[in-house]
């Protein structure tokens, strides 16, 4: 999805990508043969703790009056260790009387835990796509704000290139090992599975 707004403190999803949220949750519904609906929304802290500020109790405040159990997520990237590991924080929260802040227990599961009888695919691949969208998009609003002055493309474009460096450091090449690693492992194992299953149902005439 893609991001209103990219700033220091604070990274949100637009209004609209809600929508599409809902629109997607219907579509996924019939494919997966299990009631699915959207029940919050999340943005991230790239440089702050994970906890809410005011306006994101506000803004949470708003959604609960639509809908009481909605949730609102922030993704915090702002803590790190001794050794220069990051470390994700996931807050959970909604807006309580006199617009306090109310943490709500969260616990991620896998598909198999939620009893989906169909796969869903990954997110990755679109968020690759949106990420290189928006170097892209960088890069096209210097050029237009600039009149394609040279300084500033030679400037945009080696932030392009820094940027694009990154993404494939921290990004493509963690997931082309997962995918070597972890998921073609499983799907070879998946694959053998139903081979065989295949072939017993072959013998059997069944």
């Amino acid at each position: 999805m893609d991001r209103s707004v990219r700033l220091s403190d604070r990274v949100e999803v637009a209004a609209e990508m809600l929508i599409n949220a809902a629109a997607e949750a219907e579509r996924l519904s019939v494919e997966i043969n299990q009631p699915t609906r959207v029940i919050g929304w999340y943005h991230s802290h790239p440089q702050i703790t994970q906890y809410p500020s005011i306006v994101d109790l506000n803004s949470q405040k708003q959604y609960q009056q639509m809908e009481s159990g909605w949730v609102g997520l922030i993704f915090s990237l702002f803590h790190t260790d001794a050794n220069s590991k990051g470390t994700c924080y996931i807050h959970c929260f909604q807006t309580g009387a006199n617009d306090r802040h109310v943490k709500v227990p969260l616990v991620i599961c896998s598909p198999v835990d939620l009893g989906l009888k169909t796969f869903v695919g990954s997110g990755q691949p679109q968020m690759l796509t949106v990420l290189m969208r928006e170097i892209q998009s960088a890069v096209s609003h210097v050029r237009e704000r600039s009149d394609n002055d040279l300084m500033a493309m030679n400037a945009a474009l080696g932030l392009q290139q820094a940027q694009l460096f990154t993404f494939e450091r921290l990004l493509l090449e963690p997931m082309a090992k997962q995918l070597q690693w972890c998921s073609l492992p499983h799907l070879k194992s998946e694959v053998k599975r139903l081979e065989d299953e295949l072939s017993l149902r072959t013998k059997t005439g069944s």
